[in-house]
């Protein structure tokens, strides 16, 4: 009985050293585990993280795992110590030589250029046996599951890392002659070296990002990492989605973002594996110089642009739009002028404006063109003058004391006349060519016949300093969410108008030019602007001294008395009026011979200053004989050549901060005539507090005494000073203090426009 149980222990126990010998074999077996497990002794693991590169103060993590790829609970933990997404973990002791990595952390975003807002987190697998550079991307994430279920299936690390690298390839449409022997180690990739297995790793990051933001994009990657380990998932809908964005993905912009990161000179050539990803999902084929002008179509049923004609142009293929469409939108370029959109072949859309200065307590106003702004018309003229519709939207003040988002502005023009609407459905989406200033929020959005007006949707532009296209998919407008949502593909089904909202804080301006519109695709970008948005104006202050200049300053050879401050009274016309400048009226700063004010003046007012002391009645005789006010007078130039004057179109108008006893009329010096020297004024009101104003140049008027009309503009496209009076009641007393005077809007807030 004893003998029978002993060997029944004996054939269990060769039973289980058997099993074992098996798991062993098992996890032992391929290229490098047939050395059997190895243990790891004080090794020092570095790499880089990248997403684009985490920042520094990410976490890194290495966990122990065992010689059956379990992890042990042991890990090993570290910091990202630079932007570049560096980390080195030192004295990394392991039971074995597989281990895992985990970086969790915020990364540079190669779409937009700027930091994420949110975390993310990406994992590697790894063998440290022959290794101790191990990077974590967004190919290590993207196989670390499959990689464990082939493990679990029996085979070897490299073996299973081997088969997953060549499935993922597959999956996105690139195959290992495309990336090259680069394919064999993900953890080798990186997306500042110059390798084809860098590009595309370059490329996998840029189509997996998109336009996502941070917790999407974790969705999405979970999406692929779990679908890559389930042989049956094919991702077609998910692989479309990327390909619709990448069409249009601003490649440029992007390799612009990662140069200017300056972690290294090398870029890889990522554009045409983004490319042949979205023509192979497409089934487009190749484009090259070969088939060059070849035209094919997407074969693509779940593409937004399924069945749409492609050709190609050397380089890429390019959407042709078809011109069999139900509904028509010619592109409308600065070329048509005011009018000309044409749908179905008939002539409809004046351009229309709408801001909230129409409502009650609104202040908004645009200045359409390039002139003074004089009148608020959209003409051809001054659409032909900046090359498409331009102009400047200004935010003066509050309305409602509600929030900034009510400063708003509209410009847009109808798609059809009587309002019913037209159908857009097939247009796929609206291309559009502008330039934007930095300042405030240009919104494109659609509006319809849909009864709720209030949530429209809508795209906002990035700012352009030149003409930039943007190609915009129905798909790529949103509401705020405060509204009854809505289907945009059943909306653009009566699309009635197409309009820019302009929204920002009061007291600040936006530049624009609209350029272009018309459907996806379209827009040509052959365009020609001849509008500056980017240029701004340094206010002159008392930094400057009597010398006061612009940056509008194109003619380098100065005038001998160009930007120098003056000042004078009646008193030189036989009144008895004195001005005593500088803030001390005991002990006045006295102007040199030609009345020039000296840089003495200007430091010990910290501006110009002076205190008026208003003679008797100016008697002025014009053969009938009357009694004036009596005035002290300030002059300056603003533009270099005040001999021949210089245009301030650009300029919008004029601002200043002041203190002042009696009101102050700035009046425009130019070379204009009108046979009586009436030249065009505005009234700035008297404050015992420092303030600012700004000035539109429509908001002047010509003296009374004109001796025929001249409009504004006239005066100020050959501006050569100002003449800055002040009246006062005979034998008054006044105080004043200029301490910044410039271009409109560049003083600071302003409390009053008008």
């Amino acid at each position: 009985m004893r003998k029978n149980v002993f060997g029944l222990i004996v054939v269990v126990a060769l039973s289980l050293m058997h099993i074992a010998c098996s798991d062993k074999d098992k996890t032992a077996g391929g290229v490098v585990e047939d050395q059997g497990v190895v243990a790891i002794v004080d090794k020092t693991v570095a790499g880089v993280s990248q997403k684009g590169p985490f920042v520094n103060g990410s976490s890194i993590l290495l966990f122990e795992m065992d010689g059956n790829y379990a992890q042990t609970g042991k890990s090993f933990p570290g910091n990202i110590s630079s932007n570049k997404g560096d980390f080195s973990l030192r004295n990394v002791s392991l039971v074995s030589q597989y281990a895992t990595l985990v970086a969790n952390g915020y990364y540079k975003n190669e779409v937009t250029g700027k930091t994420s807002s949110g975390t993310i987190q990406l994992n590697a697998i790894t063998d440290l046996s022959a290794r101790s550079y191990v990077n974590v991307n967004l190919l290590t994430h993207l196989e670390y599951r499959r990689v464990l279920t082939l493990l679990d299936s029996g085979l070897a690390m490299s073996q299973a890392k081997k088969q997953t690298e060549t499935e993922i390839f597959k999956f996105l449409g690139f195959d290992e002659n495309t990336v090259g022997n680069d394919a064999e180690n993900f953890e080798d990739l990186d997306i500042f070296n110059s390798g084809e297995g860098d590009a595309a790793l370059l490329a996998i990051s840029i189509l997996t990002q998109g336009d996502l933001v941070e917790g999407d994009l974790t969705e999405r990657l979970t999406e692929v990492s779990e679908g890559l380990a389930d042989e049956k998932w094919n991702g077609d809908s998910l692989k479309t989605v990327m390909a619709d964005w990448a069409v249009d993905a601003p490649l440029a912009k992007i390799r612009g973002n990662v140069v200017d990161w300056k972690f290294s000179d090398k870029v890889p050539d990522f554009e045409k594996f983004v490319k042949r990803f979205w023509w192979n999902n497409y089934g487009l084929g190749n484009c090259g110089s070969n088939n060059k002008n070849d035209s094919a179509f997407n074969a693509n049923k779940l593409s937004r642009l399924y069945e749409k004609k492609f050709v190609c142009d050397g380089d890429n293929w390019n959407l042709q739009f078809d011109v069999s469409s139900k509904t028509i939108l010619n592109t409308w370029n600065g070329k048509n002028g005011s009018k000309n959109i044409y749908v179905n072949g008939k002539l409809f859309s004046n351009w229309y404006s709408v801001t909230d200065l129409q409502y009650p307590a609104g202040s908004t106003e645009f200045i359409f063109g390039m002139g003074s702004g004089a009148d608020s018309v959209i003409s051809s003229e001054k659409i032909a003058a900046c090359g498409g519709h331009c102009g400047t939207v200004i935010f003066s003040g509050w309305k409602d004391d509600e929030h900034s988002y009510l400063n708003w502005g509209i410009t847009g023009f109808w798609l059809d006349t009587d309002n019913v609407g037209v159908d857009a459905s097939e247009w796929n989406g609206l291309c559009v060519t502008y330039q934007k200033s930095t300042d405030g929020v240009m919104l494109l959005y659609l509006d319809t016949d849909h009864e709720d007006d209030s949530d429209k949707l809508q795209y906002a532009f990035m700012p352009a300093g030149q003409p930039t296209t943007v190609n915009i998919s129905w798909d790529d407008f949103s509401q705020e969410g405060w509204g009854i949502p809505l289907d945009v593909h059943e909306l653009v089904k009566n699309l009635v108008h197409v309009n820019f909202m302009f929204k920002a804080e009061p007291n600040t301006a936006i530049k624009f030019n609209i350029l272009e519109v018309g459907p996806y695709g379209k827009c040509s970008g052959d365009v020609e602007s001849h509008f500056d948005v980017e240029k701004t104006f340094e206010p002159w202050t008392a930094e400057k001294g009597v010398r006061v200049m612009t940056d509008l300053i194109t003619d380098t050879v100065a005038v001998s008395w160009a930007g120098k401050w003056y000042a004078w009274t009646d008193g030189n016309d036989g009144s008895s009026t004195i001005l005593n400048l500088g803030p001390d009226d005991d002990n006045p700063i006295p102007t040199i011979k030609d009345d020039r004010v000296q840089d003495e003046v200007i430091k010990r007012c910290e501006g110009l200053c002076g205190h008026i002391y208003f003679g008797d009645s100016l008697r002025i005789s014009d053969g009938k004989g009357y009694d004036a006010a009596p005035w002290a007078v300030e002059k300056v130039s603003l533009v270099q050549d005040d001999v021949h004057g210089e245009s301030a179109l650009d300029w919008l108008g004029l601002c200043m901060e002041y203190v002042s006893d009696v009101d102050i009329q700035m009046t425009v010096v130019s070379d204009v005539k009108d046979g009586g020297e009436g030249w065009v004024k505005f009234i700035a009101p008297k404050s015992k507090e420092k303030t600012v104003i700004d000035m539109l140049w429509s908001g002047f008027k010509q003296m009374d005494y004109a001796k025929k009309k001249i409009s504004v503009e006239e005066y100020i496209r050959t501006l050569k000073a100002l003449f800055i009076f002040q009246y006062g009641k005979p034998f008054d007393e006044a105080y004043f203090n200029i301490t910044k005077l410039g271009a409109y809007g560049t003083c600071g807030i302003a409390y009053n426009q008008n």
